[in-house]
């Protein structure tokens, strides 16, 4: 054999992707990318992308799960995680003692977010204060326009919801920042000090209402308007999440338009990715599971985050194993009897049936415990219904 032929069959040669595709692949490639647009451009924000996901998710035939759901093979379910985060699952044929393929991916952005009391006024002009949630280069924030998208709970329990920027007739806001021959003292200050997080206040309105005498003119001047147009007041300003982020769509780079420019890839272009194969499976056998999750940029703490519990909780309830265990937690529920003792004997069970490595023995049962009591929780009235506890609810 000659060392060329030699080379061929034994070396790796790696080839580019495109020349890696057929003319049907290119089409679809392209088809694939034009949706991924639409969803940056729908998703700005992590509970966008929520909620274009279950829009997208219901014409695929998804429903939202519940609580003692009848699930088989097939069957096609989604757990909304507060409106921050979603799990999607199709059901496997086989059981997850057998394994389940699972996706997973986070739609929240580094971004602006209003602090608590944001509005104040200064130089005859309204500012919102910011702190930046995740890891931005802030030397980029005062050059591009911003949106504004999120909720506000108002004084009667009720919530609007502020989505402006995003259309074209739509207003936007900014960040000021120096003129070059203003700027020289700035412009000698290494790039992340230049412009100091504290700066970072949006610009939002200089009309003043025609009370001359008024102290906070300008500031009252937005305030009215959000007041007549949303129903807001500045206290309520306290239990919103409010998020700026950049005022731009997805956009074609290059002549042959093999980019895309946009908001928030890291790491929406992973979730569009899961979330497309997915709704390309039928009828799996193993459970098939995709995840939207939150927090990321910040350590994925809290209730949205994957550090909470809604991923066991779901998977547990889309299992074989609740739809085992489920009529059980009710019927002690009836007769009073004595969880404690039924956790403990549970995990036994459960370690004797799918035995461990010895060495994770210790950590499992533990982590059961704590697993099987989490997903008992809702199961405590007297006949058997679902009851809310606290922040533990799906």
């Amino acid at each position: 054999m000659s060392e060329k032929k030699l080379s061929e069959k034994l070396l790796y040669a790696p080839k580019h992707g495109y020349d890696r595709l057929s003319e049907v692949e290119r089409k679809e490639m392209n088809e694939y990318c034009e949706d991924y647009k639409l969803f940056l451009d729908r998703g700005k924000t992590e509970r966008q992308c929520v909620e274009y996901c279950i829009e997208l998710a219901e014409k695929q035939g998804f429903v939202e799960y519940v609580p003692n759901m009848a699930l088989k093979a097939g069957d096609k379910v989604y757990c909304n995680n507060r409106g921050k985060g979603i799990m999607l699952a199709i059901i496997g044929s086989e059981s997850l003692a057998k394994g389940a393929n699972i996706a997973a991916a986070h739609t929240d952005a580094p971004r602006l977010d209003l602090k608590p009391r944001p509005l104040y006024e200064e130089a005859e002009m309204a500012y919102f204060k910011t702190h930046h949630y995740g890891g931005i280069r802030k030397y980029q924030w005062v050059t591009v326009p911003l949106e504004l998208h999120g909720v506000v709970t108002l004084a009667d329990g009720s919530t609007v919801e502020l989505h402006v920027g995003g259309k074209p007739s739509d207003p936007q806001f900014i960040i000021n920042d120096l003129l070059p021959h203003l700027g020289r003292e700035q412009a000698k200050k290494p790039l992340g000090e230049a412009i100091p997080s504290e700066s970072l206040n949006i610009l939002v309105g200089s009309e003043p209402v025609t009370d001359e005498e008024e102290k906070s003119r300008f500031k009252l001047g937005v305030l009215q308007y959000l007041y007549d147009t949303y129903g807001i007041v500045e206290e309520d300003f306290i239990s919103a999440e409010l998020e700026a982020v950049p005022a731009y769509c997805a956009r074609d780079v290059g002549f042959d338009r093999s980019f895309i420019s946009a908001y928030g890839h890291d790491d929406r272009v992973c979730a569009y990715a899961e979330l497309a194969a997915l709704f390309a499976l039928d009828k799996p056998a193993r459970t098939a599971v995709c995840i939207f999750a939150d927090k990321e940029e910040i350590g994925s703490e809290g209730v949205s985050g994957m550090q909470s519990e809604a991923f066991d909780k779901f998977l547990y309830l889309t299992s074989f194993f609740s739809r085992f265990c489920t009529p059980f937690f009710a019927t002690f529920a009836k007769q009073q009897i004595s969880v404690d003792g039924f956790l403990r004997d549970s995990v036994k069970v459960w370690l004797h049936r799918f035995p461990p490595n010895p060495s994770w023995k210790a950590v499992l049962q533990g982590r059961a415990q704590n697993f099987f009591k989490f997903s008992l929780a809702p199961y405590n009235t007297a006949d058997g219904r679902i009851a809310k506890r606290g922040e533990r609810k799906f």
